[in-house]
């Protein structure tokens, strides 16, 4: 069970929350989330999916909540497959531009790193060269990831990692469409709908801790 603090000596067990883009209204109260910086996970000693609430309680009362632990605590690790070359040997133009094609995008998103895990989205099956989708004349890629389990709370980050990786590897004309995998996730068309808006999603690279998480996704770790 995941641990958290508040601001009192009160001790409660909670899931952890799905990561939003935005501010989330609560009935009750008002609420926002955030996930912590760099610094203050270590200051906490707080793994990666850390994620704060704050609660403002009427009147003048703040209580945070810091809400972490594994979703998954012993995903199925698989086996990297060997990387393919390209070849083309119908193309014998050396100046021609070869066509995007679905082994060159897996290329630049399969050694993503999983936000819980030293593993790869790869490793994890999350990603695997049949979820790739992409028709280079239409400048269209879809992406279709399968989280490891059904109520994974990482499965924004994921998403947005990959967003991330094809707007910095592919050219500005190409449209992205990021989804989990039909019946993979129990808040599948709500993640679909945050992936793809592209305000929400702008307003998430303009977060300084969300695009910290993602960029470790992104970093170089894996041989």
């Amino acid at each position: 069970m995941p641990f958290l603090k508040t601001s009192r000596s009160a001790k409660i067990l909670l899931h952890p929350c799905d990561v939003k883009f935005g501010a989330e209204q609560d009935n009750r109260l008002e609420s926002r989330q955030y996930l912590l910086s760099r610094e203050e996970r270590e200051r906490e000693s707080a793994p990666l999916n850390t994620i704060v609430l704050v609660f403002h309680h009427a009147p003048l009362k703040l209580e945070k909540i810091m809400v972490s632990g594994l979703i998954n605590e012993n995903p199925t690790v698989y086996e990297r497959k060997e990387r393919r070359v390209r070849t083309d040997s119908s193309n014998t133009d050396e100046f021609s531009v070869e066509p995007i094609d679905q082994l060159e995008i897996f290329d630049h998103i399969r050694d993503i790193r999983d936000p819980e895990h030293p593993y790869s989205l790869e490793q994890l099956k999350v990603l695997t060269e049949d979820s790739v989708e992409v028709d280079d004349g239409k400048s269209y890629v879809r992406v279709t990831f399968t989280p490891t389990v059904e109520h994974c709370s990482m499965a924004t980050i994921i998403g947005l990692s990959v967003r991330v990786k094809l707007m910095r590897s592919l050219p500005p004309r190409y449209k992205i469409d990021i989804r989990v995998a039909p019946g993979s996730h129990a808040t599948e068309a709500a993640l679909n709908k945050q992936l793809n808006d592209k305000e929400r999603v702008a307003a998430a690279l303009e977060n300084p801790n969300l695009v910290e998480m993602v960029d470790e996704c992104l970093s170089p770790s894996f041989e």
